[in-house]
């Protein structure tokens, strides 16, 4: 290639770069904010039965009994009656 073509190729590849750069927060949507895990979690203050107790909040009724259903009918131990 000639030079004027390297040039050329040059600047559409810096273009590019520049454009993809300053859309990037548009095309894969804005990086969340971390909060300080220090500030707002207590050591010990959130467990397993925490999180399923506020989830199941936002379910139907039905959909909570049916959970309850599959969480009581789970054992331990005897995988393999229960395959």
């Amino acid at each position: 290639m000639k030079r004027p073509q390297w040039i050329v190729a040059g600047v559409v590849l810096l273009l590019t770069l520049g454009i993809y750069a300053f859309t990037q927060d548009d095309i894969f949507g804005a990086k969340p904010k971390q909060i300080p895990a220090a500030s707002t979690v207590q050591p010990g203050g959130i467990t397993i039965d925490s999180i399923l107790h506020h989830a199941k909040e936002a379910l139907a009724p039905g959909q909570v009994a049916r959970i309850n259903f599959l969480e009581n009918s789970i054992t331990r131990g005897d995988v393999a009656s229960q395959k």
